[in-house]
Formats: structure tokens, C-alpha cells, sequence
């Protein structure tokens, strides 16, 4: 209850006379300044004590019960005051009461409504003053009994000479009188004023005794133009809200594991064995392969099997953010540390990682500029958000991964030394799937399987057409080969289930023709390779003694001469 009086403080801090919120029970959950000063305690604070022991008069808050808005005369010390005592409501129901005390002498007589005694006149003068809206009071002939410095200053009048005016004397098309005839709320409308300027107003009837006795008003937003900025920073709002969402769904679970590599190979056999052993290590990882092979799989399955497994995940593909975003998306930025950087800052995504793994994918893409700061981060577990002059510290485990060579971009000063060294502790190398044709089979099934869930499309390969896939390269490895059969069963025929070889691509078949052809040679060049690979043998068990290889190869010396000279060997 008493957060709900956070607003009403400033206001009432105004207020020259003390005043009070009190909860049903007489606990003290408010008091203004001038209150703490006029009622002295053995403590510092008012709030938190019984109303009735403050002001010594037991038997006050009975009667504040029984008779909700009252006005009672008390004792306090040698001077008189009037209590003026108004219920609260929330959610119609009784959460309090809000109490003013002015001293007797200097409190008016109250006309038939309360609501408008000079006492209670004063404060909401006072409280409309200091609220930077538009904001006005009328009585029950839509008179205008307050008006605030905002709405004078909005209507282009004087805030003296308004005071008195009939509402629709200053905006001849209001709506007040309706909303006082009615006692019917109208909340958030949009109202043209004669100048052609729109505004989304409130007007609230005010009530005494079940009876409209005046009209609050306010306006909202001065011009709609203000409601649009307003919506477009929800809009913006709102999109970054999701974007963190998404974040937050996957940020304690990699998506998959070491199980879900699919292969009968040796090779990845191994590749498993070595991300299992990386997984038990805390030491950074670097997973190389060309594009395709399953890099993002295998760094999934590293951060599960390592005691990490349970905190973050973040990932950031270095190669996917222009330049000029990327130290913000992993550093994060500070208020103000830019034009347009968002008010409270924002995290990046080393600080989101903290206690888990950081995944830097396309590493190799990495600008110098920011490889010097990841550095730091390395060295020091210390990042320093954009704008920030302070360092956090994190415990964040690095694991990389790049289908670039990354030791030949270091001699070509691309990449630096000291990161790589700093990220290659461990290793991790995918071989593509034409050095592993054994898992294609393998693949194409499991691809099959998972397009026919997605399509309800079935299919199986011949063998014949399996076998062709077997000798095609794939450049794309796994990643070409699934777009491959998806594109496969696309443009099949509804009305059969297998996949022959007149349905491959012809990209794939030319490519095979194609390598078929280039690795055919004539029988003279099949004859000089074997004859230069025959000659190159020998030397080399004789010590390149040519008389002993002549021998050997049983032709004469001077013959041997000029093959080597021929084939250059050397």
C-alpha cells in the first residue's frame, strides 16, 4: 500500500498543514514532512506507528470507521485543530485513509460540498500545481474551479481570469457538462480542439454522497504526435523484450548433443572422443572444420558434457554483425555511450555467458580491433561495457570455431598470435564428408526421416542414385547435402517413393561427370608417372648412387641421366 503513495509524497511534501495516510487499523503508512516535524517521536520516521498513540486520542480511529469521510475537532497540545478524514479504495475495498489537520482559525466554514472547502481547495491547488500535465477541476455547472499552470499555458489563457468561466465558454465543444449529467467516466478519448490539435483527455466525475458534485480533467498527451513517439518506443520496446525472450529461452540449454551426431566413421568417432575430453576440461576450445561439417553441433555437445552444462550458452556468429555492432553485442554499453543507445544500457553477451560458455562462431571474421579486446577478456576475466570506465568481472569459458586457417592468417598478420594461443589450448577438427563417404548413407536417412515428419513426404534412395551421392564432393558437406534432398523430394512426383538417379540434381551429376573425366590419363602419362615414382625409389635406396640405381633399374647409365633430367628429379 505505501508504494502507492510514492507520487503522492512529492506532492503533499507542498502541503503547508501536516497530513497523514493511515491504514484501516490506524498504522501509520505516510506522513508529509511538515508532519514529521509537527508530531515528534522517539524515532526518526512516523511510518510504522499507531495513529492513536501519536495523537493521544484512542478513540478516533473507531469513529474514522464508522463514519468514513468526516470532519472531527481535536486537542493537540494548547491549539485546536479540524481533522478533515477521506477513505482510500482499491479495488473496492477499504485500504486506508488520508487525513489533513489545519489548525482551527484558519479553516473556513465548509459549504453543502466537501469536496470544495477552501482547506481542501488549497491542497488541490497546491497538488495540481507541481504535476507537470494539464489538469483542471470544475464544479457541478462545469465551472472552472482550478485550473494548473500546463492546461493555461495548453488553452492560451489566463489562469486567473479562467477561474469562474463556464468550461465551454473557453472550449465551446467540451464534453464536461455531458460527464457531469452522466457521472460516466471517459477514459483515454480523443478530442479535437478548435485549433485542430488533437489530445487523448480523461474526465472523471467527482462524487459526494452518491452525488456528482464536479469534474476532474486531464489531458494526456498534448498532441498526438506525442502518443505515436510514445508507441513507437513500446514498439521498440517491445521488439527488444522479444529479443531478450528469445535469448532467455536458450540460455541455459544448448540444443544439442554429442548423441545427435550421426556417423559410423573412424574419424568421428574420434572427433567425439576429443569434444568429450574437451567437455571434462575448463580450458578454452578451438573446433576447426570447413563450412557445413557440424561445427555448431559438436561446441553444443562440448558445453554438455562439461560441469558447465547447467549455465549459460550464449552464441555470436562474428561474421553475421557489421563491425560497428559487434563490440556492443559482446561488450554491452552504458547510458548515453552512443546516439541512439537505449536508457539503462545493455548487457552483451560475454556479461549474459558469465558462470557458462560463450560460443564464437566464424571467429576467423573477428576485426583486429576487437580481437585485441577479446584478448583482455581472456587475460584479465575482465570486461568493460561500451561507455563504461569500470571493468565486471566474468567467468565465461571461450569455446571458438572457424572454417579459415587460422595459423596461415596469423603468418599473413590477419589474425593474432596471442588470441589463437589463447584460444587453441584444445582442439577439435571435423573432416568433410568426402573423406568420410561412409556416413552419407547414414545421413540421407536420417535426413529422410526428419523432411518426412516436416512434409509427410516418404522416399528412399536406389542404390544406384546412393552411390552417386557417395562420389559427389560436397563443397556445402552436411549443411549441402540436407538442402540437396529436401530440393530432391520438392520436385518428386507424389505418386512413387524412390529417389533414382534421374532425380538428382544436375549440378551434382555434370560435377561427377566431370571429375570422372578429368581423372582419366593416357597410357604414355600413366606410363611417365609410374616410371618417375619407379626411378625416384630407387635413388633413394641407393643414396642417389647413380651407377648402383643403373644397375638396378638394368638400364644404361647415360638413360638414367636424362630421366632424371626429364622427370626432374631431384
Amino acid at each position: 500500500m505505501a508504494s502507492a503513495f510514492n507520487f503522492s509524497e512529492t506532492i503533499f511534501d507542498y502541503v503547508p498543514d501536516p497530513v497523514l495516510v493511515i491504514s484501516p487499523n490506524g498504522v501509520v503508512l505516510f506522513a508529509n514532512k511538515v508532519s514529521e516535524a509537527f508530531f515528534p517521536t522517539l524515532s526518526n520516521s512516523l511510518v510504522g506507528k499507531n495513529f492513536a498513540e501519536i495523537i493521544g486520542y484512542d478513540d478516533l480511529i473507531s469513529r474514522i470507521n464508522d463514519f468514513n469521510a468526516m470532519e472531527e475537532k481535536i486537542q493537540l497540545g494548547k491549539k485546536q485543530f479540524v481533522v478533515y478524514t477521506e477513505p482510500i479504495h482499491k479495488d473496492q475495498s477499504l485500504a486506508g485513509y488520508i487525513l489533513f489537520f489545519r489548525e482551527v482559525g484558519t479553516v473556513r466554514a465548509r459549504p453543502d460540498e466537501p469536496c470544495f472547502t477552501s482547506s481542501f481547495m488549497n491542497i488541490y491547488e497546491k497538488v495540481l500545481s507541481v504535476v507537470p500535465v494539464p489538469m483542471i477541476l470544475l464544479d457541478r455547472d462545469s465551472r472552472i474551479v482550478i485550473i494548473n499552470d500546463e492546461y493555461a499555458k495548453f488553452l492560451s489563457v489566463d489562469k486567473d481570469e479562467a477561474v469562474g468561466k463556464h468550461i465551454q465558454s473557453i472550449i465551446p465543444t467540451s464534453r464536461v457538462p455531458l460527464v457531469i449529467k452522466t457521472g460516466v467516466s471517459e477514459i483515454a478519448q480523443r478530442f479535437i480542439y478548435l485549433d485542430g490539435r488533437e489530445a487523448i483527455v480523461h474526465r472523471i466525475p467527482i462524487r459526494e454522497k452518491d452525488e456528482v458534485v464536479g469534474c476532474f480533467g486531464m489531458v494526456l498527451f498534448k498532441d498526438l504526435d506525442e502518443l505515436k513517439l510514445l508507441a513507437r518506443e513500446i514498439e521498440l520496446l517491445q521488439n527488444e523484450m522479444n529479443y531478450y525472450k528469445i535469448q532467455l529461452k536458450n540460455i541455459h540449454l544448448a540444443k544439442y548433443s554429442l548423441q545427435n551426431i550421426i556417423t559410423c566413421s573412424a574419424e568421428m568417432e574420434q572427433v567425439k572422443k576429443r569434444a568429450i575430453r574437451a567437455g571434462k576440461s575448463r580450458a578454452n576450445v578451438l573446433v576447426t572444420g570447413e563450412s557445413g561439417v557440424g561445427k555448431e553441433l559438436v561446441v553444443h555437445g562440448i558445453h554438455l558434457e562439461s560441469q558447465r552444462r547447467d549455465s549459460p550458452f550464449i552464441s555470436i556468429n562474428c561474421a553475421a554483425i557489421p563491425e560497428n555492432l559487434l563490440e556492443s553485442e559482446l561488450f554491452g554499453y552504458e547510458e548515453g555511450a552512443f546516439t541512439g543507445a537505449k536508457k539503462g544500457g545493455k548487457v552483451g553477451k560475454i556479461e549474459l555467458a558469465h558462470t557458462g560458455t560463450l560460443f564464437l562462431d566464424e571467429i576467423g571474421d573477428m576485426p583486429l580491433a576487437m580481437q585485441a579486446k577479446m584478448l583482455r577478456v581472456l587475460q584479465e576475466r575482465v570486461v568493460e561495457r561500451v561507455g563504461s570506465k569500470e571493468g565486471k568481472p566474468v567467468d565465461v569459458r571461450i569455446i571458438a570455431a572457424t572454417n579459415r586457417d587460422l595459423e596461415e592468417m596469423v603468418a599473413e598478420g590477419l589474425f593474432r598470435a596471442d588470441l589463437y594461443y589463447r584460444l587453441n589450448v584444445l582442439s577439435v577438427h571435423i573432416p568433410p564428408i568426402r573423406e568420410r563417404t561412409e556416413d552419407i548413407p547414414l545421413l540421407c536417412d536420417h535426413f529422410l526421416s526428419e523432411l518426412h515428419a516436416e512434409t509427410g513426404i516418404f522416399a528412399k534412395f536406389e542404390a544406384k542414385s546412393l552411390a552417386l551421392l557417395c562420389q559427389y564432393p560436397w563443397p556445402g558437406n552436411v549443411r549441402e547435402l540436407r538442402s540437396i534432398i529436401e530440393r530432391i523430394l520438392t520436385n518428386m512426383d507424389n505418386n512413387r517413393d524412390a529417389i533414382t538417379v534421374n532425380d538428382l540434381p544436375l549440378v551434382i551429376l555434370n560435377k561427377i561427370e566431370r571429375n570422372r573425366v578429368e581423372g582419366l590419363q593416357t597410357l604414355d602419362d600413366a606410363i611417365s608417372k609410374t616410371e618417375k615414382q619407379i626411378i625416384a625409389e630407387t635413388l633413394k635406396v641407393t643414396n642417389y648412387n647413380k651407377a648402383d640405381a643403373a644397375k638396378i633399374l638394368n638400364i644404361p647409365r647415360s638413360r638414367l641421366y636424362r630421366k632424371i633430367e626429364k622427370y626432374n628429379i631431384t
